[in-house]
């Protein structure tokens, strides 16, 4: 019995050295075994989170209505500090805060108690169409110079001329005798297309496309 301990023992220490020989000339990164993520199985066990708190109903509070109050993240504002977090020079101590604020029934005027009436300079600018109206001669005039020269005077020089709008100027110099230039203006469109690419051709495609939808009211 002993003797075939022996032997067994002999026969298996080659295969051990050999063993080890490989093990110790892998590097130590393949030995370790890592479990990740790749299975479907283990992905719902890591997304299995269990519920907060906050949204679990009470047994007892079951057949009545809940509500849950849990707002969302926001910015803090200046009107929500208390008097307590603010130093004593602030101004915003001074100012009458609680009465621009309050409610309409706590108070029955929310500028009442000595608030401090805003400035013309406070309120926000306007924008205001600084265009001014055009004469009769002034628009005979326009007409007479984009009838001689439309390349010169076009519809944004002649708007910044006469202090105008764009859509002004074309409704006022929009006659049959620009026929000839808006030819012109065609055929120039079309040379400028004949150099387009098959993207340029079919971008441009897709907008007109877009644009009908648009107006049709598919978008």
């Amino acid at each position: 019995m002993e003797t075939q301990l022996l032997l067994r023992t002999a026969a298996s220490r080659p295969l051990a050295a050999a063993a080890a020989g490989r093990l110790g000339r892998t590097p130590l990164l393949c030995q370790q075994q890592r479990r990740t993520k790749l299975t479907s199985n283990r992905m719902k066990r890591a997304l299995n989170i269990p519920p907060h708190p906050d949204f679990i109903t009470d047994p007892s509070r079951s057949q009545g209505d809940v509500v849950i109050f849990n707002p969302p993240a926001s910015e803090p504002s200046v009107y929500h500090t208390p008097f307590k977090f603010l130093p004593k020079n602030d101004p915003r101590r001074r100012s009458n805060l609680a009465h621009l604020f309050a409610s309409a029934s706590s108070a029955p005027s929310p500028y009442a108690g000595g608030a401090a009436a805003l400035s013309a300079d406070s309120l926000p600018a306007v924008k205001v169409n600084t265009s001014r109206l055009v004469s009769e001669a002034e628009v005979r005039e326009m007409r007479e110079k984009r009838a001689a020269d439309p390349n010169r005077w076009s519809v944004t020089a002649l708007a910044r001329e006469y202090d105008t709008t764009k859509t002004f100027v074309m409704l006022a110099t929009g006659t049959s005798k620009m026929t000839d230039h808006k030819l012109e203006m065609r055929e120039q469109l079309e040379r400028v297309k004949e150099r387009w690419g098959p993207k340029k051709i079919k971008a441009r495609e897709d907008r007109d496309r877009r644009r009908e939808m648009l107006f049709n009211g598919e978008l």
